[in-house]
């Protein structure tokens, strides 16, 4: 009995034809599978079947990216992490332009400052001049991941060690050919 009724009270929720917005949402709606507008909080009126109301959270959110360690140019090592400030600015862009763009500004994040923090100058990667790295690292990640509808607010280096003993396993089936 209760199986039939939760299917029931799912069935209702998918076809009641008002939609909520939250305070910290903004949504997508689409009709007949083509993009129509962005909204904003409140009650909203979709044809079943026809309209589709994708809703999102928009608030700043922080993540944090994987441990990583980079060879850098003077021949030393790099262990480093981050924290990033993520905030969803065009909703019509992160639903539309990426598959979960949470995850692939993590990924983006990591790829990005491996690669800038390697090519940049060992004067650079002393404390003294950590905030003018993070803000050239802010710059390029507000460019790469503008694109689709994201902005950095803030970018901090949780790890951040040079020269620190590393010892690299690897995987014999990856680095190996097997042909």
């Amino acid at each position: 009995m209760s199986e039939i009724f939760s299917r029931l009270i799912d069935f209702l929720r998918e076809f009641w034809p008002v939609r909520i917005c939250m305070a910290w949402e903004r949504a997508n709606i689409f009709r007949a599978g083509k993009f129509w507008k962005t909204v904003g909080p409140g009650w909203y009126l979709v044809v079943p079947f026809f309209w589709e109301f994708k809703n999102e959270n928009v608030i700043r959110t922080t993540y944090v990216t994987p441990l990583q360690t980079i060879d850098t140019k003077d021949g030393g090592t790099l262990t480093f992490s981050a924290t990033i400030q993520v905030e969803v600015v065009d909703l019509r862009a992160a639903q539309l332009v990426v598959l979960n763009y949470d995850e692939t500004a993590v990924e983006d994040t990591s790829a990005l400052l491996a690669d800038t923090l390697m090519r940049t100058a060992a004067s650079l990667l002393t404390p003294e001049n950590r905030s003018d790295l993070l803000r050239k690292c802010l710059g390029k990640l507000q460019e790469e991941l503008g694109e689709y509808g994201l902005s950095i607010r803030t970018i901090r280096f949780n790890n951040f060690v040079r020269n620190m003993r590393v010892y690299r396993l690897f995987n014999d089936q990856i680095y190996t050919n097997h042909g």
